[in-house]
């Protein structure tokens, strides 16, 4: 399935690629308030001192990240990563119309991803500093790979939020339809993380990626896959992308 998923993916990429840009830069924008909270939060932990000075500023750095993903301007993204992976069009004008009914429920479930991990991280740093031995270590490890399940399984809260098409789905079903995919599908849930967490670490790296679509390009690895996992259990949509051409199409489309 993930041979399928990447060349549908770079299909995808390939065809709408100025959109994406495009979208990529009206997100910066509309997500201002949220970076300027992450700053806030970076800038706060950076003057904490003393012994939890580390745990301080890794968990900080977390919650900032996951307080911008996990915003409701994200589904800004989302919107147009499920439209790309169904080969329709994306119209910048009519994904922020569809927005406003998406905000409370996208911004309760980032409030949820940032509490649970606040929470996995505080257990396991409290274990790990205040529990002696072995003992300390494996409750403390306990609560790391928890956090790295929470993690992994958000990828697909904000595909699951809008993949009802009249968006009437819950913040509960959102949360357990999510965690369900993620443990049904644990390989390509691990890979496709791996790649986004690189992707994004790369696209800020650099600088103007993340501005000129880093984000969307990430959404848009999820999008794909999410739609092949709902296919895979018969609920895919009834318009749905195109099987993918072959790798050798995209390196030399003047052949097809």
């Amino acid at each position: 399935m993930i041979s399928e998923i990447l060349k549908q993916y770079a299909w995808s990429l390939y065809d709408n690629l100025g959109g994406l840009i495009v979208l990529n830069v009206v997100w910066v924008l509309v997500s201002l308030p949220w970076l300027c909270g992450a700053g806030i939060v970076v800038v706060w932990a950076a003057d904490v001192g003393g012994e939890w000075s580390a745990a301080v500023a890794v968990t900080s750095a977390l919650l900032a990240v996951e307080l911008v993903i996990f915003s409701p301007s994200s589904v800004l993204l989302f919107l147009a990563g499920r439209r790309w992976a169904r080969g329709e069009v994306a119209d910048t004008r009519d994904l922020l119309r569809r927005l406003p009914e998406f905000f409370a429920r996208a911004q309760l479930l980032g409030v949820t991803v940032m509490g649970g991990s606040l929470l996995l991280l505080v257990n396991a740093v409290f274990y790990s500093h205040r529990v002696d031995g072995w003992l300390g270590t494996i409750l403390s490890g306990v609560m790391i790979w928890f956090l790295v399940a929470l993690l992994v399984s958000s990828m697909y809260l904000f595909p699951a939020l809008i993949s009802r098409s009249e968006g009437r789905q819950g913040v509960g079903a959102a949360l357990r339809h999510s965690l369900l995919i993620a443990v049904d599908n644990v390989g390509l849930s691990l890979i496709l993380f791996a790649l986004g967490v690189s992707g994004l670490v790369l696209a800020t790296l650099t600088g103007v990626g993340i501005l000129f679509g880093g984000a969307a390009a990430t959404v848009l690895l999820v999008s794909v896959a999410f739609q092949h996992v709902l296919r895979q259990y018969g609920l895919a949509d009834p318009v749905e992308a195109p099987s993918p051409q072959s790798w050798r199409d995209l390196l030399r489309p003047w052949q097809m």
